[in-house]
């Protein structure tokens, strides 16, 4: 049923002028309704609303009331901050037993967006407790005001995994209704990932060091290997001369004594890393950038994925390291400001 549309409230006054026309006459309700082509009915409801109201103005209070009061509001509102993950429907459950009344999921929903939030992903961030947070606290207020030069001899480290699909993670795609199941439009997997490669890096602000694929498993004996063979190269191509910081994790393989005895026997500054920090570690977003340039060709074997990658990494440009670098100041204040606990980085 198509909806009514609204007398104005002009020619609602206007109605009433022509019952109460003084000059000429008052006039019936049927020739108002003959003039101005509206309902006989409607005119005499105008009219009968400004007898008893003396206006022809809609009052307030009119329409619909609110399913929720604000007391009722409140508390969905504080169970929402109490628990985030709390569904719309087990919301209006608990509405229902604990009140009796029966709203639906959706109208819980709309009550939580008109108080300002949204449902959203949850962002997967590394759980720290409160020791590692204090550690992490620590860390930024020692470093929060080293010089750019300072972060300028770094020479960062990490390891990462690639998929030969893209497996581990969503991915949008724009199409029309009907076309979810065509091939270009697909999120394609295959089972156990159709396989992937690991592989070591390391930049500075001067660009990216050396990287080397992980065949196998990676233990401290092979991290070893890795290390005598590209730590100084790296810091030599990159030109940070032999008083450099080197920056690792704290893996387990990273933190041995057969690893840490070598790079003390090297002679090498080891900055003191904290525990569940990779949002600290500007290497993290470098591995965000490498894999959206090698998602740009179709890749099907795992010899393809290593010589995209290789490609990439031999093209990256230092602009995009050298952007990376000079965030650390902003990557420590986020960490102070959060108290330890997670960034957005």
């Amino acid at each position: 049923m198509p909806k009514t549309r609204e007398i104005p409230v002009r020619v609602r006054d206007l109605i009433v002028d022509d019952y109460e026309d003084k000059e000429n006459g008052p006039k019936s309700y049927q020739t108002i309704s003959d003039k101005w082509k509206i309902p006989r009915s409607t005119v005499q409801s105008i009219i009968k609303k400004h007898k008893i109201t003396g206006t022809t103005r809609n009052l307030s209070g009119r329409g619909r009331k609110p399913t929720f009061d604000e007391r009722a509001t409140r508390k969905i509102i504080r169970k929402v901050n109490e628990n985030p993950r709390i569904t719309s429907s087990k919301l209006a459950a608990e509405i229902n037993s604990e009140t009796g009344s029966t709203p639906h999921p959706s109208t819980v929903r709309k009550l939580i967006r008109n108080n300002g939030m949204k449902s959203h992903y949850a962002v997967k961030k590394p759980f720290i407790n409160k020791k590692n947070q204090m550690k992490r606290l620590a860390f930024a207020k020692k470093h929060i005001n080293e010089p750019e030069s300072f972060w300028r001899k770094v020479l960062w480290s990490d390891e990462s995994k690639f998929n030969i699909f893209a497996s581990d993670g969503r991915s949008r795609v724009w199409r029309k209704n009907g076309e979810a199941l065509k091939l270009r439009n697909l999120n394609a997997t295959v089972k156990h990932g159709g396989g992937s490669v690991m592989l070591w890096g390391s930049m500075a602000y001067s660009g990216v060091g050396n990287f080397e694929f992980i065949e196998g498993i990676m233990t401290k004996e092979v991290y070893l290997a890795i290390l005598k063979r590209n730590l100084r190269d790296s810091a030599r191509k990159l030109s940070l001369g032999r008083q450099f910081v080197f920056q690792e994790d704290n893996d387990p393989k990273h933190t041995s004594k057969l690893v840490q005895s070598y790079i003390k026997k090297e002679r090498i500054t080891r900055l003191d890393w904290p525990p569940f920090s990779p949002d600290l570690n500007p290497i993290e977003h470098l591995w965000d950038v490498l894999g959206r340039e090698v998602r740009k060709v179709s890749i099907s074997s795992k010899q393809q994925l290593k010589d995209r990658l290789t490609h990439v990494w031999s093209n990256l440009k230092d602009d995009v390291t050298k952007n990376l670098v000079n965030s650390m100041p902003r990557r420590l204040q986020a960490v102070i400001e959060a108290k330890g606990g997670p960034t957005k980085y």
